[in-house]
């Protein structure tokens, strides 16, 4: 449970029995510093945030939908397992909730790193958002959207001294994905995984 923000683990999580608090949190880290095991948890956005709605509907887009439509097309879905939501660029509600989780994570954990995540943006949840289809009829797209988000949400992450991570989706292969990012080298960490059978 993050103190600035009770209300996303509160009223999103699956249960009572299911929170971390931050002494839990303090007690995992120990051990597994204890034990050689550094600890760095993925704050993914913006997808993967349908549970944020509970809290805060208004900053996530497509959430309780269901995630594949019957009789749609594979790239009409709202995400690429059940459980949609992503969190809404336009929206400026969506960084100052996000400000204050990124603060209380980067407070929790003590790693030079954050793992921001940034995988499976799905394009049709955010066109299923009446804002987002009043930007995207202005000529706008869906990729300066994922540059707004990643704009407004990076420059603070690093401001607290973290270098940030991402999964190779956000430049690389996904559907969506940021053409104008201009980051250090130095100043970011980008995961990709590869997995080779023989």
């Amino acid at each position: 449970m993050l103190p600035s923000e009770p209300d996303l683990a509160a009223k999103g999580s699956y249960g009572n029995e299911m929170l971390y608090s931050p002494a839990d949190v303090a007690t995992i880290v120990r051990f597994g510093l204890e034990h050689g095991v550094r600890v760095l948890p993925e704050i993914d956005s913006p997808a993967h945030t349908g549970s944020w709605a509970v809290a805060y509907p208004d900053i996530v887009t497509c959430a309780n939908m269901f995630w594949w439509p019957a009789e749609s097309e594979w790239t009409d879905r709202l995400a690429s397992e059940p459980g949609t939501g992503q969190l809404n660029p336009l929206n400026p509600n969506t960084y100052q909730v996000l400000k204050n989780v990124i603060g209380d994570a980067v407070a929790l954990f003590p790693e030079p790193f954050y793992h921001a995540g940034g995988d499976e943006i799905i394009p049709g949840c955010w066109k299923a958002d009446p804002a987002i289809q009043s930007f995207l009829s202005e000529n706008g797209t869906l990729s300066q959207l994922l540059e707004k988000f990643v704009n407004s949400t990076f420059p603070y992450i690093v401001s607290l001294n973290r270098t940030v991570v991402y999964w190779e989706d956000i430049l690389l292969d996904a559907d969506v994905k940021s053409y104008r990012l201009i980051l250090r080298v130095l100043l970011f960490g980008l995961w990709a995984w590869w997995f080779c059978w023989e």
